[in-house]
């Protein structure tokens, strides 16, 4: 199953799409075990340290439903750009699973 999106909303980016879609399929595909091991991107940070375009990032949010997003915030509170990471389940501790069957 692909990850990234098959439709464009014009001819030349729908040709573009076709032409790359193995490249963006490999970009989520490097993206989602960056994601796994869980960091977090921005459209920005990504394209700058990763060369890989931030599209990838929609295409995942729109694919998976563990990807969540948020808007990152200045110290004023203002929005400044959407931020996404995978909501993965933490493994349970020795401790945690004793508490449960204590419980």
């Amino acid at each position: 199953m692909s990850l990234v999106h098959e439709l464009e909303n014009n001819i030349v980016s729908e040709t573009h799409l076709k032409e790359n879609g193995k490249k963006f399929s490999r970009h989520c595909n490097i993206l989602l075990t960056l994601m796994y091991q869980g960091k977090r991107f921005t459209a920005r940070q990504l394209e700058r340290e990763y060369n890989i375009d931030g599209r990838r990032l929609r295409d995942i949010y729109a694919n998976r439903k563990e990807c969540k997003r948020e808007w990152r915030k200045d110290n004023s509170g203002k929005n400044i750009e959407m931020e996404y990471w995978l909501d993965i389940p933490r493994q349970p501790t020795k401790s945690d699973l004793t508490q449960w069957f204590n419980s």
